[in-house]
């Protein structure tokens, strides 16, 4: 998964989808999107908006609920899965890890515990593994 101030987007080849949102799309939504300048990527240093943390821990729910569907359908292997969910936002990965002790904002403990509820009743038939990226490395998923 990724997310920029322009939309957040996710795919896994392995569960077959590929999907994103664009910024415009995001606002339409309801999301309190950061201002950009003019022809530019990235907001003002104290712009009023959703941090970009936000829209990466919303893109990497977003990818869950997508692989738990997808598990629903395909054949499950035997042993269950092991997903990796690959991210270049150590606070998005941490929030998904300890929902319940998240000291951030109260938007994120929401979406923190919702993301532990999609794991506690799907029944997901496997393990999941978070794992950072280097954004500088994080190539594939910046061409989303």
């Amino acid at each position: 998964s990724d997310a920029s101030y322009e939309g957040i987007g996710g795919w896994s080849p392995d569960m077959n989808f590929y999907w994103r949102t664009t910024r415009d799309e995001l606002i339409s939504y309801g999301f309190d999107m950061k201002a950009l300048i003019l022809h530019d990527t990235e907001p003002q240093a104290h712009a009023k908006g959703l941090h970009i943390n936000i829209l990466e821990f919303v893109a990497m729910t977003i990818n869950l609920w997508m692989i738990i569907k997808a598990s629903q359908i395909n054949d499950q292997p035997i042993g269950g899965y092991i997903l990796t969910l690959l991210s270049d936002s150590t606070s998005a990965l941490s929030w998904m890890r300890h929902a319940s002790r998240s000291h951030a904002s109260p938007l994120t403990r929401r979406l923190s515990r919702y993301f532990t509820a999609l794991l506690l009743y799907s029944q997901f038939p496997g393990a999941i593994q978070p794992n950072h990226i280097k954004g500088i490395d994080n190539w594939i998923a910046d061409i989303l």
